[in-house]
């Protein structure tokens, strides 16, 4: 909904004739996390994120396996001790971002180099 388009609620009688148009205001809420790309073996990798969250978690195989340390004021975070949990094991790795309520609002691809 972001691409720009007018977008209308139109309302229809019985019959199918349109009776009220009014024109639908939406606000889009930017959300995202992204990393810079991992080098198996390195301990850190860091990222940043946009919109209402809270903390950043790596999962692995859709297990919550680390949280990050976050910079609310930069809008960053860094994932420490990787080198100990990722591995090149055949694991599916995922970032998700989380807001207030412990909600995930975003999950993206854990990109790791050589994997």
């Amino acid at each position: 909904m972001a691409d720009g388009a007018k977008y209308e609620v139109v309302g229809f009688d019985a019959t199918y004739k349109e009776v009220v148009r009014i024109d639908l205001k939406v606000n889009v809420l930017k959300v995202g996390v992204t990393q810079n790309v991992y080098t198996l073996g390195t301990s850190e990798n860091k990222g940043s994120y946009e919109g209402p969250i809270l903390r950043v978690r790596l999962l692995k195989n859709n297990i919550p396996v680390k949280q990050a340390d976050m910079d609310q004021v930069s809008q960053t975070y860094v994932l420490k001790g990787l080198d100990a949990i990722v591995k090149n094991d055949g694991s599916k790795y995922e970032l998700v971002g989380i807001d207030e309520y412990f909600k995930e609002i975003v999950r993206v691809d854990f990109v790791v180099d050589g994997l």
